[in-house]
């Protein structure tokens, strides 16, 4: 069965290699029958697909608490607030993930992980109530395990996730996923439009100081435009990945992959820095 399993593992793997190779072979075509029609600087991408936004090394190195604020200090009873008392905690939308779109609200998200901690505080009682998730199409979890159940998995034990941790990944693991993401893009754009304003204002080239200044100021104001919201979930998601990263092996290839679907790769994938480095930071989670 090991065996078999390795084999089937290859297979997948060789097929997606084809696959990519076969969608990059078609892209390059078109680019290049787009620059003989319209010279050589255009890109077909151009006309065709938005901008993919990053943020930059800079940002990461400042720190999540720079883009978004400090977490309070009870921060599984900040979560509660965040999703069931928070300006949009009835709103709906609709979260597409896996083939599946599925239309809920932040409140309902809660109350699917931790069904009896709608009023709060949050007790040992609350977290044992019975979770009575009913999405068939879940793979990441059993139905109906108790979060304190999940505190027993090997993978929550090895990385030592606390509680509010499995909370919040396992609020990730669903449609909310959605709303964190699209938030920590927001603050990254904010950053960018604030930093690309200052570069005009000083004919596009900043001092390693004016740069570190204008960053500062670009970065209150990402905090500000959010109005705190998922401050502290987004901070136990960023905590438990890092916790369970250090306990996770790579591939066997090494590699691991990013894939993005109708987006213009940026110009820093293109360009090399200073360090001779090319690339950029994804804001968000994957």
């Amino acid at each position: 069965p090991e065996k078999d399993r390795g084999r089937f593992a290859s297979g997948v793997i060789e097929k997606a290699k084809d696959q990519l190779a076969d969608r990059m072979v078609s892209h390059i075509e078109a680019e290049l029958k787009y620059k003989t029609e319209h010279g050589d600087g255009a890109t077909a991408s151009d006309d065709k697909y938005r901008k993919m936004d990053l943020t930059t090394r800079s940002v990461f190195d400042k720190g999540l608490e720079k883009v978004i604020g400090n977490p309070g200090m009870d921060v599984l009873e900040r979560m509660r607030r965040e999703h069931v008392e928070g300006g949009e905690a009835d709103e709906e939308f609709t979260a597409h993930n896996n083939g599946v779109d599925r239309t809920t609200s932040p409140k309902q998200q809660w109350i699917k992980v931790l069904p009896g901690g709608v009023d709060g505080p949050i007790t040992a009682e609350t977290c044992g109530a019975v979770n009575n998730r009913t999405y068939d199409d879940e793979p990441m979890f059993e139905k109906d395990k108790e979060v304190t159940d999940m505190m027993e998995l090997k993978v929550v034990k090895d990385a030592m996730l606390t509680l509010y941790e499995v909370v919040a990944v396992r609020l990730y693991t669903g449609p909310m996923f959605q709303r964190y993401n699209a938030l920590l893009r927001a603050c990254s754009s904010t950053i960018a439009d604030h930093m690309d304003a200052a570069k005009s204002a000083k004919g596009g080239q900043l001092t390693s100081e004016e740069e570190d200044a204008e960053l500062d100021k670009a970065m209150q104001k990402s905090q500000e435009s959010i109005s705190r919201r998922y401050v502290n979930t987004i901070h136990a998601i960023n905590s438990a990945l890092i916790k369970i990263g250090r306990v996770t092996p790579l591939p066997p290839s090494g590699t691991g992959y990013r894939g993005v679907a109708g987006l213009k790769i940026p110009e820093c994938f293109l360009k090399a820095d200073d360090f001779g480095c090319r690339g950029g930071v994804e804001g968000a989670f994957m």
